[in-house]
């Protein structure tokens, strides 16, 4: 499911903002390092020309939900993902 690759693409982007000690806020870096995550693993679900738009809607709405990417650490408990996921398909 769409959703499941968004989890697990999130949550390697995550391990690995932690082990490069991200500072709080979202850098370029943090931003352009989830872009390729997450179009890669939609790519997998979706048109190729579909997820990149749906990868900008999701970050969008994750830099409004968490303030840094360190805080991505409890997206697997948060049960708006969902939500977020399907308002960037339409």
């Amino acid at each position: 499911m769409l959703f499941q690759s968004i989890k697990k693409t999130l949550a390697l982007i995550l391990t690995v903002c932690m082990a490069m000690a991200c500072k709080q806020g979202w850098t370029d870096k943090n931003k352009q390092e989830f872009l390729g995550g997450c179009i890669s693993g939609a790519e997998k679900n979706m048109d190729a020309a579909k997820a990149k738009p749906y990868c900008i809607c999701m970050l969008q709405k994750l830099q409004t939900r968490y303030s840094s990417p360190v805080s991505l650490q409890f997206l697997k408990n948060d049960t708006a993902l969902y939500n977020m996921g399907k308002a960037c398909l339409k």
